[in-house]
């Protein structure tokens, strides 16, 4: 009888199940066997060691235990995730044997890691070097035909690369950057363990991230696992207890003196630094923790991973992780610390959701918040319509555009990059030459930006050749996406396409933004929970018209409410936005909140970088 391809890598792998009780673990294997090159982006060069980072030893050998079938691993960024797929990557190669996938956020960071990290690996390995085809063309960035373990890798944003060849194992690199389900596909998630069937018994799933939402498809597959921990015991007493961060309801965690303020009210960074501390979750043991007895907890031989729930599946397993526990990297307490101050004074709420997904390796909950009237109310300062407040310092002014068939809704805003945004006027331009006078007139002494949504279909072609002609006075076009797995990301789109001068490649810039992240930003300001967003106040004097108007704007701005979603659907948050016909300003208000928020970070990457270089 002729075995099919599938049947003869099964028969190859049971054979090999009669050596597998006396072949090493994989972790130990890797440990004996391979030697990281320089130019990895988490782990230094030499002999691999799991003694300061024992807690990836349990999950690299999953891929050997008949046990377990999914595994997802939750962890901050930085902190390994990369090096666990890129070893077990290695030992696949050398030891399993079995054809293999990798799926990575997009095909070009797929690339980046096979060039900068995986065929390094190879080459500096004599146990893969020797097993490299001679064949080029069977050696690429993202093909490689070892003997018996042919390896491909896929970007987790595209369907026709999602669906194409079967393999026993799957590797996923940041699953949180993964398309999620739509009405008219299964997430790409889904459909890579869909590449595995064939191989029903030994097939495997082992992926790594940085969490995002609660509600997100990562957290959802680690709440369906058994929801491991690592422990770790007190150097003082011996309890074995979870590393956590300390809030004000708990005794236990990372601590600092919480009096330590100068007169103005803001933290005094090196009395903070000077007292930060851990605590144990055993109240009768006073002793603080140093960074030392971090160390000493987390590379004991007793810490060990535990299950703190019962599975959806016996097969399903799932570990996270918090930035605590990395001693070796930018996670000690101190730097933890400074960075939660730095996220809760910045002007922005996904700062602070960022500290918590990628340096504590947990979802970002989202409360919905109460806006009222009053709440305006309380964010007008002393300023008029037109006007900004008296000493406030502009860095740039941003004006946003809502194109309409009868008009373009306006919003014109001075901004800081400290967060704050005061907003200036209000209006609707009846063309683009109104909108070249708005930015005119309201810009004096700072950069100014203009964005304008192109996603009106009827006047598409006309927006982004207007962005264009304009784009030597920071004009941008917008696209606004409901939930995306990052908050934005900066693309190009031809503002001719489909005319006599599309072959001219004439590009506009364009922001791809996930609005449901800059509307729950919004709902934190205007209900003052972050005050960061000033409106004018009306004059003492007002006409019935400029009441009105004022009126008419907050309405529009907070039109949209936050309610469960009718529709559920794995993947996305559980409450949506409604979508009312009259919130023009509320979409100008998304667009200049989400071009700061850039412009803010970019800010911070031109201002970090000299520092950078100086250091090496």
């Amino acid at each position: 009888m002729k075995l099919s391809f599938a049947g003869r890598s099964l028969l190859g792998f049971a054979l090999g199940a009669f050596s597998l009780a006396s072949r090493l673990k994989p972790s130990v294997w890797i440990e004996k066997n391979l030697f990281l090159p320089s130019g990895g982006s988490e782990i230094k060069p030499g002999l691999v060691s799991f003694d300061q980072r024992p807690y990836w030893r349990e999950p690299i050998d999953c891929i050997v235990d008949p046990s377990v079938q999914d595994v997802m691993v939750i962890a901050p960024t930085r902190m390994g995730k990369t090096f666990m797929l890129k070893v077990i990557f290695a030992y696949i190669i050398a030891v399993l044997r079995l054809p293999f996938l990798w799926y990575d956020s997009t095909v070009n960071k797929a690339i980046s890691i096979s060039k900068k990290e995986l065929q390094p690996l190879v080459e500096r390995n004599k146990c893969l070097r020797d097993r490299k085809p001679a064949n080029k063309d069977h050696y690429t960035n993202t093909v490689m035909l070892f003997p018996s373990a042919h390896f491909e890798m896929f970007g987790a944003n595209s369907d026709a690369q999602a669906s194409g060849e079967t393999a026993a194992y799957v590797l996923g690199n940041e699953v949180g950057k993964w398309r999620e389900s739509t009405d008219k596909e299964a997430s790409i998630m889904e459909q890579s363990q869909h590449r595995t069937e064939t191989f029903e018994g030994i097939r495997k799933h082992i992926y790594g991230t940085t969490p995002t939402l609660e509600s997100s498809q990562e957290w959802i597959a680690y709440r369906e696992g058994d929801q491991r921990k690592f422990f770790v015991p007190c150097p003082h007493c011996g309890t074995m207890q979870e590393l956590v961060w300390g809030d004000e309801k708990k005794h236990f965690g990372v601590k600092w003196d919480k009096e330590a303020k100068r007169e103005d009210g803001s933290w005094d960074m090196p009395r903070v630094k000077a007292s930060v501390h851990y605590r144990c979750e055993n109240i009768d043991c006073t002793t603080p923790w140093t960074q030392d007895d971090i160390t000493l907890a987390v590379t004991d031989e007793r810490a060990e991973w535990r299950p703190t729930a019962e599975p959806v599946l016996p097969n399903k397993r799932s570990y996270q992780i918090s930035g605590i526990y990395d001693h070796l990297g930018a996670h000690s307490m101190e730097a933890l610390v400074s960075k939660f101050l730095a996220s809760r004074k910045t002007g922005f709420l996904t700062d602070r959701r960022d500290f918590w997904n990628a340096l504590m390796g947990l979802p970002w909950i989202n409360d919905i918040r109460s806006i009222t009237a009053q709440s305006f109310s309380q964010l007008e300062l002393s300023y008029l319509r037109g006007q900004i407040p008296e000493g406030v310092k502009v860095d740039v002014y941003i004006m946003g555009a809502d194109v309409q068939t009868w008009g373009m809704p306006w919003v014109m805003a001075a901004c800081c990059y400290t967060g704050e945004v005061y907003i200036v006027d209000w209006g609707v331009a009846a063309g683009w030459e109104d909108l070249d006078s708005v930015q005119t007139d309201y810009t004096h002494g700072a950069p100014s930006w203009v964005i304008v949504d192109m996603r009106f279909a009827q006047r598409r072609a006309e927006t982004l050749q207007a962005i264009y002609a304009r784009r030597s006075r920071s004009w941008v076009a917008f696209q606004g996406e409901e939930v995306m797995a990052e908050v934005l990301r900066i693309e190009k789109t031809n503002a001719f396409m489909g005319g006599t001068l599309e072959k001219d490649q004439r590009m506009v810039i364009k922001f791809v933004v996930s609005t449901y992240n800059f509307k729950i930003e919004l709902e934190a300001r205007y209900s003052g929970e972050m005050r960061k967003t000033f409106f004018p106040q009306l004059p003492i004097a007002a006409d019935p018209d400029e009441v009105e108007q004022q009126r008419q704007y907050y309405a529009q701005i907070s039109a949209e409410k936050r309610v469960p979603r009718k529709r559920k659907r794995k993947g996305l948050p559980e409450d949506e936005f409604t979508s009312p016909k009259n919130n023009h300003y509320g979409d100008c208000m998304v667009m200049i909140h989400s071009l700061l928020y850039w412009l803010k970070n970019r800010q911070t990457q031109k201002k970090r970088r000299p520092k950078e270089v100086k250091a090496g």
